[in-house]
């Protein structure tokens, strides 16, 4: 993944994850995090 965070000079910065997906065709509940927890101040 690649961003441009709001500050720091405005240099792309890159991200990489490794996402485990199972369960496929099953129900999912997925719960929202509490809202402290969230930001998008990069």
């Amino acid at each position: 993944m690649r961003f441009t965070p709001k500050y720091g000079g405005g240099e792309v910065e890159t991200m990489t994850m490794n996402i485990l997906c199972r369960g496929w065709a099953t129900p999912v509940k997925i719960t929202a995090p509490p809202k402290h927890l969230i930001t998008d101040d990069w």
